[in-house]
């Protein structure tokens, strides 16, 4: 072969090379394009295309195209909640921007990795990276840069309630900010709204009531009715506080009547008027937004249900399109050895080759990324319609769950034949339960009201449960006193409540028997919730009245409980509850609750039942059958609540010696 036509052969190779460089340029583009598309309305297929890019931008050795489409990626993955993964791609970037020596770009990547530190509440690693990112901007002199660095600095510093030093950052953005900045309209809310937030929390009324107006002013000019709304709120809230209820309910009602639709935003609203009408003795209003609230809150556990469930499935499905682009990368670089190994020493051998192979392999690849599309938004579409089924099915079968591991009927017969268990869980599961069980001739029974209702309290109800059984049966624990401090501590450990970066402060309050049918003899501890024993006369001897016995209208004995729940015990240390000892006589009644009954509002002024007025029920109904008890107390709860949500788990239980 004669040189010129080696020379031709390696002109026609370089051209084609540049040819392919400037198709993959096109390519990555063409890509991070579609991860903007897509960004909001299917994150997981943007981080795909952003992914892609990355790929792609890292064969060509296109540092500045690789840092674009990092960039997507990290940002997809923040909506995505993969925070962790997200952070190391703007710690990969900001390594890629100080390689390409563009001060903006480091700037922009420290912005963002303190952004996530904040999300991630790592607040000293938030300050650190923000000072080095404002350092960076007065090096550059970025005065834009600089103020959107200063105005996070401002927010985090709020956040963690370093208000003197929210407070300075956030004059230095309003008295520096540029031209552009100081328009906008949403960004000068948002730092106004800041220092309006720290004011608040130092309690300074004449800068909260300086800078309210300033807030509502920019949200209401800028149309953000739900900065608008929410600013109301908290305004209100900043006078609730101050025991300034005319005022507070002002801001209130106006927040109420702003808002955009926002579930958890209107549950904070209701809950806050109910608080107000309450106060000011209003009390139909009040369990009118109560109620509102207490739905709208069962509300937002669902939507977060719903959330978390498609957080879990968009990871599930992005680990899968992960593992395909690299099998396709590997497809492709086996691809391209062949090609190379297959060059034929002429011209029209090698230039036909490589554009057959370049015009297929685009081809199959568009073809590829198509059909994934389109088949990752069918699955999609067909989850999203099958999903509320699958939350319904779910929670039912939580409540069989629960149901199975309740004491039998036929266990609660034996155990305690002349007795009454009035139990009706807010929602399909609950979070109050009872317990029953038999250890050495003794019956040990329980009424447990866990924190919560629905799904969070029947999960804590399970807890509950396990560590009952397990106190009777594998510690041989009897003594009331010495079973709740079992229980205390098996909650404190299960839930991890003493250690620090557990924020989990959920326990129970419950009442607990243990009975010797021989002797008579009963054994009381409780957590909270009391104990009331009926006699129709108790003897003058025993009319003596403590700190932990009190009588009711001489026929009700009220055991008091000590005032320390289950759980909680952050010091890693069991709390001791008392243990009283009640001689019992043929005919009295045993009655332990939850709080539920005495809570709900309802009646001709929508107030709350309340304990006297349960007790007074009791004593009227305790001559009664169980079964008649058990209608009485039904009849009478449904009466009182007439029209009105109920608001909480209800359980009683009645026992005849």
């Amino acid at each position: 072969m004669t040189r010129i036509a080696k020379y031709y052969i390696v002109f026609l190779i370089t051209i084609l090379q540049g040819f392919l460089f400037s198709q993959d340029i096109k390519k990555i583009i063409e890509l991070n394009n579609k991860a903007d598309s897509v960004l909001r309305s299917h994150p997981q297929l943007s981080q795909i295309f952003a992914d892609s890019a990355v790929s792609l931008s890292l064969q060509i050795k296109n540092d500045s195209l690789t840092y674009l489409s990092r960039h997507k990626k990290a940002v997809a993955l923040y909506v995505l909640g993969d925070l962790n993964r997200s952070l190391e791609c703007f710690i990969e970037n900001k390594g890629l921007a100080k390689k390409l020596n563009q001060n903006s770009k480091i700037i922009e990547s420290l912005n963002a990795i303190g952004n996530l530190y904040v999300s991630n509440e790592r607040f000293d690693n938030a300050k650190l990276t923000y000072h080095e990112a404002r350092a960076y901007s007065v090096f550059t002199k970025n005065k834009v840069k600089k103020c959107l660095v200063e105005s996070n600095l401002a927010i985090m510093y709020s956040k963690i309630k370093q208000n003197d030093s929210a407070i300075f950052y956030s004059n230095l953005v309003i008295n520096n900010a540029s031209e552009e900045q100081a328009k906008n309209l949403s960004f000068m809310g948002n730092i106004y709204g800041t220092l309006l937030s720290a004011y608040s929390e130092m309690q300074n009324k004449d800068s909260v009531a300086k800078y309210a107006e300033v807030v509502l002013q920019y949200y209401k000019n800028g149309g953000d009715l739900l900065g608008y709304a929410g600013t109301l709120y908290n305004i209100g809230t900043f006078y609730y506080k101050l025991k300034n209820t005319e005022t507070s309910l002002k801001y209130f009602e106006l927040a109420y009547k702003a808002n955009p639709d926002n579930v958890e935003l209107a549950m904070s609203i209701n809950k806050a008027l109910g608080d107000v009408y309450y106060e000011l003795k209003k009390y139909i209003k009040s369990a009118e937004f109560y109620n509102t609230a207490f739905f709208l809150k069962d509300s937002v556990n669902k939507l977060r249900t719903v959330e978390k469930l498609s957080e879990m499935e968009v990871k599930y499905e992005t680990g899968k399109k992960e593992e395909e682009l690299k099998r396709l990368s590997a497809e492709q670089e086996i691809s391209a050895l062949k090609i190379k190994q297959s060059r034929t020493l002429t011209l029209v051998s090698v230039f036909s080759v490589i554009v057959f192979l370049v015009i297929a392999g685009v081809l199959y690849k568009q073809n590829k990324n198509k059909k994934q599309a389109n088949a990752l938004l069918q699955k999609q579409n067909d989850e999203i319609t099958h999903q509320k089924k699958e939350i319904t099915d779910s929670i039912n079968y939580a409540k069989r769950i629960q149901l199975s591991i309740l004491p039998p009927d036929k266990m609660v017969k034996r155990l305690l034949p002349d007795a009454f268990i009035f139990y009706k869980p807010k929602d399909v599961v609950s979070g109050d339960f009872y317990w029953v069980e038999e250890k050495n001739n003794l019956v040990m029974f329980a009424a447990v009201d866990c924190t919560g209702h629905g799904v969070p309290g029947a999960m804590m109800s399970v807890v509950g449960m396990s560590l009952l059984n397990r106190a009777v049966n594998e510690k041989d624990l009897t003594k009331p006193s010495d079973i709740l401090q079992h229980l205390d501590m098996g909650v404190t450990d299960t839930l991890r409540q003493n250690q620090e970066d557990n924020a989990v402060k959920d326990g129970m309050d419950l009442s607990l028997c243990t009975y010797n049918a021989h002797t008579k003899e009963l054994q009381f501890a409780g957590a909270f919730n009391n104990l009331w024993i009926v006699r129709k006369n108790f003897s003058s001897s025993h009319k003596i009245t403590s700190d932990k016995e009190i009588f009711f209208e001489d026929s009700l004995l009220e055991i008091k409980a000590d005032k320390f729940p289950i759980g909680s015990n952050t010091d890693g240390v069991a709390d001791n509850y008392t243990n009283h000892k009640i001689q019992l006589q043929k005919g009295d009644y045993i009655y332990l609750y939850s709080d539920g009954f005495a809570d709900q509002f309802g009646g001709p002024k929508g107030k709350k039942f309340k304990y006297n007025a349960l007790k007074k029920l009791l004593i009227s109904i305790h001559d009664l059958s169980p079964a008649q008890q058990h209608e009485a107390i039904k009849t009478a709860y449904e009466n009182w609540r007439g029209n009105l949500e109920q608001i909480d788990d209800i359980l009683v239980i009645g026992v005849r010696v």
